[in-house]
């Protein structure tokens, strides 16, 4: 946490940034570079975005970002943790005015196991439950009821799907990233629980290579992606709490980036024939002792180091911060999670 904080600091530039902002670019930056490797609808504005905020800094300062996203991927990888909701309150961003103060996780831990037990009982009769965060601020009650769900003996990563959703876009951006390097199946939308307003609405990786859109389509739960017309909420199975929200109160590369993935999940990712699945790929990473299948895409976005997160998901074992964190390697320099050593283009 010490070190994710100096690097954020690092780059308000002796002061010609508020370390707000600084906040708020890491967390949009790295929230673009994961989705944009998993949804194809709205790239190009996703990364015209992206190369506006990146435009503003150093590429010594991008850098420090990168870096960033590969100690929060350590974090998140030692424990599961609400990394940013603590940064964000030992930055002293809360926001007294705006009621922007982040639960403690230990308390949404505590929230979370006392409604475990339901959880797990309902997954005795179904195959997953839905579960509902209709203001869901760095995502804390989310990972904490994971935790509580694989210290109970679940692979959440399987039998859970979320929606979460807040008003404000770093909440949502907080909360995608945790939820994306966790691989929580989910979609986190920006928009007002109250008024049913959805402004745009962001698939986790999990959501994407897991077929959840398929999934959750015969119970009438809510599985939409940003391809759809917003609609007003479908019923979630669980909500988690209300109480952990801050706000309900008001990779760069070329554009080619069609992900290559193993035959056994039969995802629909490729651009122009969307049923077609691209094969399976072995690559070999020197953090791992065994050639490994793995995500590639084409163009200079690749992803040599990790599991397959689609082969990993349908045998039922945990996909790992660090295999996520792959996906994102078209940013700059970045910290191998694996070995800590440097990598990049």
């Amino acid at each position: 946490m010490t070190t994710l904080k100096k690097l954020l600091e690092a780059n308000t530039g002796s002061g010609r940034r508020r370390v707000t902002q600084v906040f708020q670019d890491f967390c949009e930056l790295g929230a673009l570079a994961i989705r944009n490797v998993v949804q194809r609808r709205g790239f190009d504005e996703r990364e015209d975005r992206y190369l506006s905020i990146a435009a503003t800094y150093t590429p010594e300062e991008m850098d420090r970002f990168a870096t960033a996203l590969a100690y929060l991927t350590l974090e998140l990888q030692a424990r599961l943790s609400d990394v940013l909701g603590t940064l964000y309150m030992s930055l002293d961003l809360g926001n007294q005015r705006l009621g922007q103060f982040f639960t403690p996780y230990e308390v949404s831990v505590l929230a979370a196991r006392i409604t475990a037990g339901d959880l797990v009982q309902r997954l005795q009769t179904q195959e997953f439950v839905t579960v509902g965060e209709p203001t869901c601020g760095s995502g804390g009650m989310v990972i904490a009821t994971a935790e509580a769900l694989r210290d109970a003996g679940v692979n959440y990563q399987t039998s859970m799907h979320v929606t979460a959703q807040d008003i404000d876009s770093t909440a949502v951006h907080m909360t995608y990233i945790q939820l994306a390097l966790l691989h929580v199946p989910a979609i986190v939308v920006h928009g007002n629980t109250l008024t049913m307003e959805r402004r745009d609405i962001w698939p986790t990786p999990a959501h994407v290579l897991g077929g959840w859109h398929a999934k959750l389509r015969p119970r009438g739960a809510d599985g939409l992606t940003s391809s759809e017309p917003p609609t007003a909420n479908h019923p979630a199975g669980h909500v988690v709490s209300g109480a952990d929200a801050p706000s309900q109160t008001g990779g760069t590369g070329a554009a080619d980036k069609t992900l290559i993935l193993c035959e056994c999940c039969a995802l629909k990712l490729d651009k122009d024939d969307d049923s077609a699945c691209r094969g399976l790929h072995h690559h070999t990473h020197p953090g791992l002792d065994a050639p490994t299948n793995a995500v590639i895409s084409h163009g200079p976005l690749t992803w040599d180091g990790a599991h397959d997160l689609a082969c990993q998901g349908h045998q039922g074992g945990i996909v790992r911060p660090s295999e996520t964190y792959w996906l994102t390697s078209a940013i700059s320099t970045q910290v191998d999670p694996l070995t800590k050593s440097v990598v990049g283009p």
